[in-house]
């Protein structure tokens, strides 16, 4: 009963932290920057912000 809910919830919620994630990167100033941000996160974990 609540399984489908709770699938689309995690959808949800998997879905606006991908868009958190690409906004993050997208605002990176140059590729270095970028570069930067994803070793630190990939490194750190991307929760750990």
């Amino acid at each position: 009963m609540f399984a489908p809910f709770l699938v689309l919830l995690n959808a949800w919620f998997e879905k606006a932290e991908r868009k958190r994630r690409e906004a993050l990167l997208a605002s990176s100033e140059d590729i270095y920057e970028l570069e930067e941000r994803i070793r630190t996160y990939d490194k750190n974990g991307w929760n750990s912000r």
